[in-house]
Formats: structure tokens, C-alpha cells, sequence
């Protein structure tokens, strides 16, 4: 199990003017598909489905190998949704105690850990199948040392095979932290993370997911793009979710407030909106 012991762990702090963009973010062209890359720009639209057992604030999710189902989180009330691959809702979880939980990601086992933004924690917790309710005071916790305002807190979150776990300031000014107990983790980390504060604005960063060849998803809700990086950093491939004059027939892929982004073992893409919406993406078969 990967367990990160917090009194050995390895911060790494990095400013990401991810204002100074990931700008192809901010332009409106392909972003050319470099080898390697999952290819964003081809995955459609599959499914678009408005959760009734969420009314509001749906914020991040996260894929289980283990359970082979989605587990996603919304901050008021706090709780996390077990769902099917489908979209289906399989049980609710109750957070006793946790307040404004923004982001999940699934370690390891049974293994998870949430951001809470405006107290700036990251929770570790354990999620069976006999779980209902998980109460916050039993939990291991760490609080990042952030500045700015309380709902500027943290937002995205994921777990790395390479990285440890990666967390994402949202915004004024956008950060992303490395928690690991690895010294090599943080060393393989540094090129993604200084080259990523080189670029023009993402605007925000609401979601993050870490793939198994070391690339990562960056979401950002205000400029509603998601970015695929490379371990070095580079830009792979982008998919844009607002509707342009320039291409009509393409607002089915429209999203009014991305916030987290996931991906299954068999590669379909996940992402959640507010208020209860789930968003299931595809690549058409060749």
C-alpha cells in the first residue's frame, strides 16, 4: 500500500503561472498531437447525465481499479458518490466533519485522500465496501502552507506512480504542491512542474489526473480546457469545452462549469460539473 508518512515527506513548491498559460489554452487552434499522447481533441461526447441524487456543488472524481467504479465528491454537503461506469449511483458516503471538499484521488487498495480548500488539507481516508460515513477527526490530515483568500484554496488533486501525489492551488496565484515520500518522486516531478509554470494562463486549475505513462490532465473551469502534459511538461494535446462561433455543431461538447476530470482502466474520459452533471467521453472506434 502506498502510504505517505507525513513526518518524511518531501514538499515541492512551485508557482505555476500557469497565469503566464498553458496559452494554448487561451488559443483557439488544435494543439498539434505529440507521440505518446492519448489525443484528446478525438474523444466525443458519449454521455451527459444530470445526477438526481446530487442537487449542487459536484467537484472532483476519481477511477477505482480496484472497485472498477468512480468515486466523486461534492463539497455542500460534504460527501462522496460511488458511482458505475455508466453513471449510475451506487451509494452515498457521508463526510462527518470535513468541510468544503473539493478533490478525491484514489492511491492505492482502499486507499483515497480529499482536499479540503479553505482549510487547505489534504485527508487520507480508507473507502470499503461497507462504508457509509467516514468522520474527519479519526482521519490523517496535512495542511498546506497557502496564502491568499480562503475560497482561493485547493482544488485538484491526484495520485502518481512517478510523482506522489500532486495538488493544485486554484488560482491568485494558481499552485501545484508535490506531497511524496520519495525523494526520486520529487526529482522526477521537477520538469513537469517548472516547465508547466513557463506558460501563459490556464486561468484556473480545477482538476487534475495523473496517467500511467506519466503524463498528466490539467482542467482548468475558467477557460474550460483540458490539457494533456508530458512528463517534461510539453503540451500533447488539448480539448476545449466552450461553444465557438467558429465551430457551431460542436456545442454538445460545451460544459458551463468543469471541476474534475478522471480516466477508466478501458481509457473512457470522466468529467464532472456543477451543479450534478457527469460528462462520459469516448473514442469513436477505428
Amino acid at each position: 500500500m502506498h502510504k505517505i508518512k507525513l513526518n518524511n515527506v518531501f514538499i515541492v513548491f512551485f508557482i505555476l503561472f500557469l497565469t503566464a498559460s498553458i496559452a494554448l489554452a487561451a488559443q483557439h487552434k488544435p494543439a498539434e498531437v505529440k507521440a505518446g499522447s492519448i489525443d484528446l481533441n478525438h474523444y466525443q461526447l458519449e454521455s451527459r447525465i444530470d445526477l438526481a441524487e446530487i442537487q449542487d456543488d459536484l467537484s472532483g472524481i476519481t477511477f477505482s481499479p480496484v472497485t472498477q467504479s468512480l468515486f466523486a465528491v461534492t463539497n455542500e454537503p460534504p460527501q462522496i458518490v460511488e458511482l458505475s461506469l455508466e453513471g449510475n449511483v451506487k451509494r452515498l458516503i457521508t463526510l462527518s466533519g470535513f468541510e468544503d471538499t473539493e478533490g478525491i484521488t484514489h492511491i492505492s487498495n482502499h486507499r483515497f485522500a480529499v482536499v479540503e480548500e479553505r482549510k487547505r488539507q489534504v485527508v487520507f481516508i480508507s473507502i470499503t465496501s461497507h462504508t457509509r460515513q467516514i468522520k474527519r477527526g479519526s482521519q490523517e490530515s496535512y495542511t498546506l502552507p497557502l496564502g491568499g483568500e480562503k475560497n482561493k484554496g485547493l482544488e485538484g488533486v491526484a495520485w502518481s506512480q512517478q510523482y506522489g501525489l500532486l495538488i493544485a492551488k486554484e488560482d491568485e496565484p494558481e499552485q501545484l504542491y508535490q506531497l511524496s515520500n520519495e525523494q526520486s518522486a520529487k526529482e522526477q516531478a521537477s520538469s513537469l512542474l517548472s516547465y508547466a509554470k513557463k506558460r501563459k494562463s490556464l486561468e484556473d486549475v480545477a482538476g487534475l489526473h495523473s496517467l500511467g505513462n506519466g503524463n498528466t490532465l490539467f482542467l482548468s473551469e475558467a477557460s474550460r480546457t483540458l490539457l494533456e502534459l508530458s512528463k517534461e511538461g510539453q503540451v500533447l494535446s488539448k480539448k476545449l469545452f466552450e461553444w465557438r462561433i467558429s465551430e457551431p455543431f460542436k456545442g454538445y461538447d460545451y460544459i458551463e462549469q468543469p471541476e474534475g476530470v478522471t480516466l477508466s482502466a478501458d481509457n473512457r474520459l470522466y468529467i464532472v460539473s456543477e451543479p450534478n452533471q457527469l460528462l462520459i467521453f469516448n473514442k469513436p472506434q477505428s
